[in-house]
């Protein structure tokens, strides 16, 4: 009864574990930043088809986000995001992100954080699965972090060369999320 009852304990104490740790993706010293780097796992933000695609796409979404954070030890806080499009010719409907290109989160109580990015984000073509993927890093100001951290999403705009979209989201509180899972671990 006591071989039970301790292998009860630590199989209870490694599924307790290993679910603080499921938010985490990455915890050392990065590769492309000399410093302790946290980062969370990507989550899926939004996903979005145009009507006019659905029967082009056989049931796929044509574009599929995943959000991630990184924070560095500095106290410098990146916001990643993974466009995922699931047609050959991105390059022509969308186009690029362009340098300080904008996105906008919209919040559920009406007001806006915006953000820039610092280069030029072109798609990356994946030949066998004949999708684009546009990664994304936006650097956080104190202003944005101060809203990402708890207030709920409602839409993001992205502002592609070939204009600005809007989309929504549905996990309205994925950021609050992964922002309190790296405050654990700071």
């Amino acid at each position: 009864m006591k071989q039970l009852f301790f292998f009860s304990f630590l199989l209870t104490s490694w599924i307790l574990s290993s679910q603080e740790h499921d938010c985490l993706a990455f915890k050392g010293k990065g590769e492309t930043y000399d410093k302790m780097r946290l980062d969370t796992r990507a989550t899926l933000l939004f996903f979005f088809t145009d009507e006019k695609m659905k029967t082009y796409l056989k049931g796929k979404d044509l574009m599929t986000t995943h959000a991630s954070l990184t924070y560095l030890e500095n106290g410098f806080y990146i916001l990643n995001l993974d466009l995922e499009l699931a047609i050959a010719n991105a390059l022509q409907l969308y186009g690029y992100i362009p340098v300080r290109g904008q996105i906008v989160f919209h919040f559920l109580d009406d007001s806006q954080v915006k953000l820039r990015i610092n280069k030029k984000v072109e798609g990356i073509f994946d030949e066998k699965e004949k999708t684009y993927l546009y990664q994304l890093e936006y650097p956080l100001d104190a202003n944005a972090l101060k809203q990402l951290k708890v207030k709920e999403l409602d839409e993001l705009s992205i502002t592609w060369s070939s204009g600005k979209e809007t989309y929504e989201i549905y996990d309205v509180d994925v950021l609050i999320r992964q922002f309190r899972c790296l405050e654990k671990y700071q």
